[in-house]
This record gives structure tokens, C-alpha cells and sequence, in this order.
């Protein structure tokens, strides 16, 4: 049964969605088409209406576009959730660009891991490699070797899951492209993630165009094998990424043959009825003697006797197994419970005006993007920590006793952690109060939880998005802000920190508009 969610999407939110030139409106309009896929089933199909098509191009055009995080993040989740059940007709024409759009999303660690699945999963629906080139002839100038690593991966993943669909677009991938060249040449990458995944690429061109007529790609690898090392590497990565493709070739092919109503047509449904009707009439006998026919068949089959210990053995056993089903489903009821609540109350939370995020969204970004420790998130929140301002009074009594940090080394990373984003916090405040334009909001940074150069440089790319989000109505005071923003971008702090002051009184001087 298919769905049309963004059919629930009213002529307002179209209206807002065209209008929106800026982040703040694009974030509201993504929010709200958010709440409506969110509640869809992983395996639901989308029908492809008008509003759908429109949507759709809203939120390519965006992705290309947008540098706020947060609306970027809230993009890919909902092309996470509506891209594989929808109908390519709908997206077709604008995947190469799409393509391009998500490969860019590589250099942002804060989305990173929503990139490569909707990847993979736009190259399995509509995905065309010979369409793709400016894509990849982007990424591959990268010098970024995380970006570097992340399509490696993405191209033997892509190669894993759906070798079939791989090994004739890999033809298509190779050809016109110096693609292998900068694989081979990643080998000696200093970044080990980015050397691993090159190697695992190059083992699938030599596992897909290893009996192929054209024998360039197979005589470079031969020559990058004259190196022991490395051929020993991309032996081992052969064997096992063919291994892997084995089991999930079989698996597409009898996912195919369900799709299709079992691929055996009647006499596939005559077979399968057989074990069903052995086991219907095993169930009837008495406890003392259960007779089954074997896999052989109906006809011809081997009686098996089994006792009435067997018997009792595996009752037993189905009934250990029926105890942990419930448990799990005990379980599951539990955490359904906990996401419905903590759904609701993010919806209900004040967010700060003008960034998008609360104190507390920006404590649990902290505690999961930087420190990566998601684990002890509960444990803050029921401590009632969970605020961006309270981190510089984290200390280690605290964090044994209230928080309950019992492992040492997570302790120690966890004061590492917290003790540089407290220098942070210094050096941001410090500056501030040295500049006589800045003095005046010092309060309004510390309430919304603007108290670090990085938390600021998230929310404000332009001028305007600065008067936005803090209401400064003096637009010298906003410029100069955002001035010594673009400094802190550029690595140049040091020299933003030393403003004279002089300059600063002259600023402070304009006339309010």
C-alpha cells in the first residue's frame, strides 16, 4: 500500500518553502515535512503526486545550497526515510545533481553518517555513473582525505550490496575517469580509513573487470601488485569482499523470486504446501510415536521416529525461546515508550530564537559530536545538566557521583574534553568583553548558549542571519561581529582578540537603525 505524505503538506508550506532564502525558513519548512515522515514505515511506498515532485526539488535545491548543519542534517534524514520507496520518475532527471549535492555533505562530521546510505541508496534506484562525472571529478580533487575515504566507501559498499547492478557500472565508472589512478595513488595515504577503503575499491575492479576484454584496469592493478605488501592486501580484501557479495547476491535474487509470489509459480505453492502439510500432521499424533516425512517429498520419504523425551526437550526449548521473545518485546514496548516522550519533548522544548537550537540541543550535540560518549546522555538529563552553559562547572567529583563515570579512561577523556571547551568558553568571553561594542551583549550570548567561537559560527553564515538571531538593530555592531566571525573562520583569532580599541569606540558611536 502506498502513501503520499507530502500530499499532508498544505499550499502555505509551498508558499513558505519558495520564499525561503534564507536558513530560518527552510529549517521550519523541513521540520514540518519531518514530522510527517517521520511517522512512515521503512518500507513504505511513496506515490510520486505533483507535491511529492515539487517538495523533492525543494529539498535538492536546498541541500546544494544550505550551510546551516542543522537544516542540513533535518534534509538528509528525510531523504533517509522517503528516497528508496519512491518512484524514480520523480527524481530521475535532478540524481546526478542530488549526487554532486550529498558527496559535499562528506566534509561535515556533524552529517557525515547520513550521507553514505542515501547514497547508496540513490545509485540503487536511479543511479547512472556515466551521468555522475562532475560529481566525482569534484570529490576526487579533494584534498580532504576524509572526503577521500568516505567515497572509497561508498563505491565498495555500493559494490558489496548490489554486485549485479556494480559490475556493469563499473565499466561505466571507469571509462573517461582517471578514477583508479587516484585509488592507487591513496594507497600511500597518510589517513589509514582513507588507505583501507582505496584498497577495498581496487579489489573491486579487479574482482568485476578481472575477465573483462578491455585489460588496462587488470594490468595497472598488476602493477601496483608488484609491491608484496599491497598485493597481499588487495588479496585479502578480494577474498573477502567476494565472499560478501556471494551472500547478498543469493539474497536480492530470493528477494526477487518473493516479490515476484514465491518465482515457482503453482507448482512452487504445490512444494512449499508440502512441508506444511507434514507438519499439521506430525502436530496430530499422539505424544508416544511422531512420524514426519523427510525433505525428499510426500512420496518416498524417510519416516523418522522420535521419542517422547525429543518431544519434550524441544517444547522445552520453544518455550525458552518464547520467554525471550516476550522479554524483547518487553523491551521494545519500553523503548518505543521512551522515543514517544523524548519526540514530545523536543516538540514542546522552547528553541532559543534565531539558532535553531536550545541550550539543551546544543549540551547533547557537545556530548555526542565531540566527546562521542551518547551513553551517558540519560544520565545527564535526569541530573538536569543537560545545558551547555553548566559544562565549565563539570568537574570530577561531579561527574563520579552525580553522573556515575565509574570507567577511568572515559573519565580522563571526558576532562579532557570538557577542559578545552572551557578555554574555548574563556577566550570567547574575554573577547567580548574587551570590545566596548560587544559589552552590551555578553548576557544575550550566555542565555542562548552562544559562548563558544564554534557554537556561533554554526548558526550565522551571513550578516543578516547575526541581526537575526541576536536582534542587533545596530547594523555596525552586527558587520562587526560578523567580521571578526569570518576572522575566527580563517584561523585568524589571535588577531580578532586584539582589536583596537579605538575602532571599537568609533563603531560603538553609530547611530542605532
Amino acid at each position: 500500500m502506498s502513501e503520499d505524505p507530502f500530499g499532508a503538506l498544505s499550499d502555505d508550506w509551498f508558499t513558505s518553502a519558495g520564499e525561503a532564502d534564507k536558513w530560518k525558513g527552510r529549517f521550519a519548512c523541513c521540520n514540518e515535512a519531518w514530522d510527517i515522515v517521520e511517522k512512515l514505515s521503512d518500507d513504505v511506498q511513496i506515490k510520486g503526486s505533483k507535491k511529492c515532485e515539487k517538495a523533492i526539488n525543494f529539498f535538492i535545491q536546498w541541500l546544494e545550497v544550505e550551510a546551516h548543519v542543522f537544516t542540513r542534517m533535518k534534509l538528509l534524514q528525510i531523504l533517509s526515510k522517503v528516497l528508496a520507496g519512491m518512484p524514480t520518475s520523480v527524481y530521475e532527471k535532478k540524481a546526478p545533481k542530488l549526487a554532486e549535492a550529498l558527496m559535499k555533505q562528506w566534509v561535515e562530521k556533524k552529517v557525515f553518517d547520513l550521507v553514505s546510505p542515501n547514497l547508496i541508496t540513490l545509485w540503487k534506484q536511479s543511479g547512472d555513473f556515466s551521468k555522475w562525472t562532475s560529481a566525482i571529478s569534484t570529490t576526487l580533487e579533494s584534498k580532504n582525505p576524509v572526503v577521500k575515504m568516505a567515497f572509497w566507501q561508498f563505491l565498495s559498499d555500493a559494490a558489496e550490496q548490489d554486485p549485479a547492478r556494480a559490475r556493469d557500472e563499473w565499466k561505466k565508472l571507469l571509462k573517461g575517469s582517471e578514477i583508479l589512478e587516484n585509488a592507487m595513488a591513496d594507497t600511500d595515504n597518510r589517513n589509514n580509513d582513507t588507505k583501507h577503503h582505496a584498497y577495498r575499491f581496487i579489489a573491486t575492479v579487479a574482482i568485476f573487470m578481472g575477465k573483462d576484454k578491455d585489460k588496462r584496469y587488470t594490468k595497472k592493478i598488476g602493477e601496483l601488485c608488484e609491491d608484496e605488501k599491497k598485493k597481499k592486501v588487495i588479496e585479502t580484501e578480494k577474498e573477502t569482499m567476494r565472499a560478501t557479495m556471494k551472500e547478498n547476491a543469493i539474497a536480492l535474487k530470493k528477494a526477487k523470486r518473493d516479490a515476484a509470489g514465491g518465482g515457482g509459480g503453482d507448482d512452487a505453492k504445490e512444494n512449499d504446501a508440502v512441508p506444511a502439510a507434514k507438519a499439521h500432521a506430525a502436530a496430530s499424533l499422539p505424544n508416544t510415536v511422531v512420524q514426519h516425512a523427510a525433505a525428499g517429498g510426500a512420496a518416498g520419504g524417510t519416516l523418522v521416529t522420535v521419542s517422547n523425551e525429543q518431544v519434550d526437550a524441544l517444547r522445552a526449548q520453544l518455550s525458552s525461546l518464547q520467554a525471550i521473545v516476550d522479554a524483547l518485546n518487553t523491551k521494545f514496548e519500553s523503548f518505543y515508550e521512551f522515543m514517544e516522550d523524548e519526540k514530545k519533548s523536543r516538540q514542546n522544548r522552547r528553541l532559543i530564537t534565531g539558532t535553531g537550537a536550545s541550550i539543551h540541543d546544543l549540551f547533547e550535540n557537545f556530548l555526542l559530536s565531540t566527546i562521542g560518549m551518547p551513553h551517558y546522555l540519560q544520565r545527564f538529563k535526569a541530573a538536569g545538566a543537560n545545558d551547555i552553559r553548566m559544562v565549565e562547572h563539570f568537574d570530577v567529583p561531579f561527574l563520579k557521583e552525580t553522573i556515575g563515570v565509574q570507567n577511568k579512561l572515559e573519565g580522563k577523556l571526558l576532562v579532557k574534553f570538557i577542559g578545552k571547551f572551557n578555554e574555548e568558553t574563556m577566550q570567547f568571553r574575554e573577547w567580548l568583553k574587551q570590545q566596548n561594542v560587544m559589552r552590551a551583549y555578553v548576557n544575550t550570548f550566555e542565555s542562548k548558549g552562544i559562548i563558544t567561537w564554534g557554537i556561533l559560527s554554526d548558526y550565522c553564515e551571513n550578516v543578516e542571519a547575526v541581526q537575526d538571531a541576536f536582534r542587533i538593530k545596530n547594523k555596525a555592531h552586527a558587520h562587526f561581529l560578523f567580521t571578526q566571525l569570518e576572522r575566527y573562520r580563517n584561523g585568524e583569532l589571535s588577531d580578532a582578540a586584539e582589536v583596537d580599541s579605538d575602532a571599537s569606540d568609533e563603531s560603538d558611536s553609530d547611530d542605532d537603525e
